[in-house]
């Protein structure tokens, strides 16, 4: 139970850096918004990521990182996001990850 409360924890924190980036970059024009899905999905896979980590090997939160990296890095070439969204983006895996 306490494995699923640490999920859904995960995906809330994920969900509500998500709200805060979608309002910010509409609010200033922009139409390229990754917003409350995505970033709540990246605090999911932090998460699931950490969990699986302590349960193999710690260098798999390490190669989730880079999986991560290249999925942010795929949105910014192809949607053409900034950099900050991208660092929050990954603060909300290493967040999603933390709560694990």
């Amino acid at each position: 139970m306490d494995l699923l409360l640490d999920l859904l924890l995960a995906l809330i924190l994920g969900m509500l850096v998500g709200v805060e980036r979608g309002t910010r970059v509409r609010r200033s024009g922009y139409d390229n918004v990754i917003g409350i899905r995505t970033f709540g999905l990246i605090g999911l896979f932090g998460a699931l990521t950490a969990m699986i980590a302590s349960i193999t090997t710690p260098t798999f939160l390490g190669f989730g990182f880079i999986v991560a990296g290249a999925f942010i890095s795929d949105i910014k070439i192809k949607r053409g996001i900034g950099t900050t969204t991208v660092i929050a983006a990954f603060i909300t895996y290493i967040l999603g990850g933390l709560v694990i």
